[in-house]
């Protein structure tokens, strides 16, 4: 028996075909999104160990505040990852993804060793994992960098001191 793919003189296997890509991007992908941020990320077993490698190294001593972001691709779309630290323990985190996934959720926030833990989370939880995130924060509190055993490290750099800034004196030196 023969499959018929040929319509009115037209190979439609194509067309099948394109369809399918199509409806993968724009009605799979984004329910998949949508969904994404209800529950924490579960890690694997070499995140963990990550995390507890950085538990045994020394709390950074900068106190982090202000804005710090990073621009990238991510799977070939475009992605800004934003962290505002507010006061000495809140932390506001966001992410747009393609310019059209918005995922945003604030925690209070405190360090086990080099591990940023999260608590009393708001908001899009798979911002917050519960094992924490093992990070790196420069000498002089200009970056931070959040690791992962998975995926490439997110550097994110200062944009602004505003938010949950120090003393007046040192924000006339914010950079927009």
């Amino acid at each position: 028996m023969r499959i018929q793919t040929r319509f009115l003189g037209v190979n439609i296997l194509p067309f099948l075909v394109f369809g399918a890509l199509i409806a993968y991007k724009f009605i799979f992908i984004p329910y998949r999104i949508s969904n994404a941020g209800a529950e924490p990320p579960a890690l694997s077993e070499e995140q963990v160990k990550l995390a507890n490698d950085y538990r045994r190294k020394p709390q950074p001593a900068t106190r982090l505040y202000g804005v710090f972001a990073q621009e990238g691709l991510f799977h070939g779309d475009p992605y800004r990852a934003e962290l505002r630290f507010q006061g000495r323990d809140r932390i506001h985190a966001s992410l747009l993804l393609n310019d059209r996934y918005s995922f945003s959720g604030s925690a209070t926030y405190r360090f086990d060793g080099s591990v940023m833990s999260f608590s009393g989370v708001n908001g899009d939880k798979a911002l917050f994992p519960l094992e924490g995130v093992p990070v790196t924060v420069s000498c002089d509190g200009q970056s931070i960098t959040l690791h992962s055993s998975e995926r490439p490290d997110l550097h994110l750099r200062r944009v602004s001191h505003r938010i949950g800034g120090p003393p007046a004196t040192e924000r006339h030196q914010d950079k927009f």
